[in-house]
């Protein structure tokens, strides 16, 4: 395992512990469930959107896991040609990046953040913060994390 798989998985560790760390500090602080991924009373179309998300989202997280441990197999499997350095040092950097903002953005959000719809919950609008500069950070840095494992 090289050097860039061990700061691909650090980074992986690190989003995998401060979502989960949210999770919990947002039910033990304040009793809010904040993931709510096809759960409780939605119509039919909203749930089967969030169980693809879901299943989106595991198989991104198992994609970055497998390919932090497995990568040279997957380049001897895919060819050599792929296998840049530049390429991979700047994609491990996107990504970190893009951890990075995605904790920004959960900790900006305090307890409005939420994984899913839930209509029963009332949060106020945030308006401080790193939201001020991109309503959709935590979406932006989703998108940049998989863009770059893809």
């Amino acid at each position: 395992m090289g050097t860039l798989n061990i700061l691909s998985l650090i980074v992986f560790c690190i989003f995998l512990v401060s979502y989960v760390l949210k999770l919990v500090i947002l039910y033990r602080k304040n009793s809010i469930k904040a993931n709510v991924l096809a759960k409780g009373k939605k119509s039919s179309g909203i749930k089967l959107t969030e169980r693809l998300v879901k299943i989106a989202t595991f198989i991104w997280g198992a994609t970055w896991f497998s390919m932090s441990l497995a990568e040279p197999y997957f380049v001897d499997f895919i060819g050599r040609h792929y296998n840049l350095p530049v390429v991979n040092f700047a994609g491990v950097g996107i990504v970190s990046l893009g951890c990075a903002v995605f904790i920004l953005a959960m900790t900006s959000m305090r307890t409005s953040w939420r994984v899913g719809i839930d209509k029963s919950a009332t949060t106020k609008l945030i308006t401080r913060g790193c939201i001020d500069i991109a309503g959709t950070l935590l979406l932006s840095a989703l998108i940049l994390c998989s863009r770059v494992c893809i």
